[in-house]
């Protein structure tokens, strides 16, 4: 299953169709359950992506053109996910931080050998962000060693 934008419809001559119909990419099928309402653009302000699939099919769609397991998400030194989340509204942002920090915590004791220098941070979403290097991402940080 996929979830259009609203201008992938909009480029299919707004096809009434489109909702239930089998596309495909990378040689694979999938069906369309939905489509975004008009002006959304994920997590980017400017620009977004005309498809939106379901995190489980992300190993095998970006393994398709670099070979098993290249960019799997199980692979510690993997930079590919992004988890983005809202402030609750109401919730100090001071509140958020401490409760981000226990729960990059929590992690780094599960995992301590993946994200020794590692930590989850704070902070507005740049909204023109579009780099393929993380640690070039001003989103991204890394505590000093």
């Amino acid at each position: 299953m996929v979830v259009a934008s609203y201008a992938y419809w909009q480029r299919t001559g707004f096809d009434p169709a489109l909702m239930g119909k089998t596309i495909r990419v990378n040689e694979r099928e999938f069906t369309v359950v939905g489509i975004t309402p008009r002006g959304f653009t994920g997590t980017m302000s400017v620009f977004g992506a005309e498809l939106f699939f379901p995190l489980g099919v992300f190993d095998t769609l970006a393994n398709d053109f670099q070979g098993d397991a290249a960019r799997s998400l199980q692979r510690a030194d993997a930079y590919n996910l992004f988890l983005v989340a809202r402030v609750k509204d109401g919730l100090e942002m001071s509140a958020a931080a401490v409760g981000l920090d226990l729960l990059g915590q929590g992690v780094a004791r599960a995992f301590p050998a993946e994200h020794e220098h590692h930590r989850l941070s704070l902070g507005p979403l740049p909204k023109f962000g579009t780099s393929t290097s993380p640690r070039m991402n001003p989103c991204w940080r890394r505590s000093a060693p």
